[in-house]
């Protein structure tokens, strides 16, 4: 077991550390997030809530699909919007993104600042000499 220090390059190093760590811990990897265009989804299929910032208190019921019902505080009465387009709702998912990946900058950056402080073997892993 390691208690104190551990060099650690890469994530697979860090979950071996934490897995060694205690005979109890068990690290548990986020799967890679998948990024999807909910704004351009969203934006065909409901209308905005108009002045929306001014309220405080939202209610939503499953028998009416598509109603907002709002109130900008306690004491205030509910008012009721309709934010469907239309009155089917598509079951597609949205759109993918693709991560752009880092910039030539940030490439450099990472290369000069962070590369000499990760050990020998690791470095052309974790950041490599950028193209120019």
């Amino acid at each position: 077991m390691r208690f104190r220090r551990s060099d650690c390059d890469s994530i697979q190093q860090l979950k071996d550390i934490v897995n060694n760590s205690s005979t109890a811990n068990e690290a548990v990897r986020y799967p890679t997030w998948r990024w999807r265009d909910w704004k351009t989804f969203l934006s065909t299929s409901f209308k905005a809530i108009p002045g929306i910032r001014k309220y405080q208190y939202f209610r939503f019921d499953s028998s009416k699909p598509g109603t907002v019902v709002a109130k900008k505080a306690t004491d205030h009465p509910e008012v009721e919007f309709f934010i469907m387009t239309h009155r089917e709702l598509h079951s597609a998912e949205p759109c993918l993104i693709n991560p752009a990946g880092l910039s030539e900058n940030r490439m450099k950056y990472l290369y000069r600042t962070v590369r000499p402080f990760v050990r020998p073997c690791y470095q052309d892993i974790t950041c490599p000499t950028p193209t120019d």
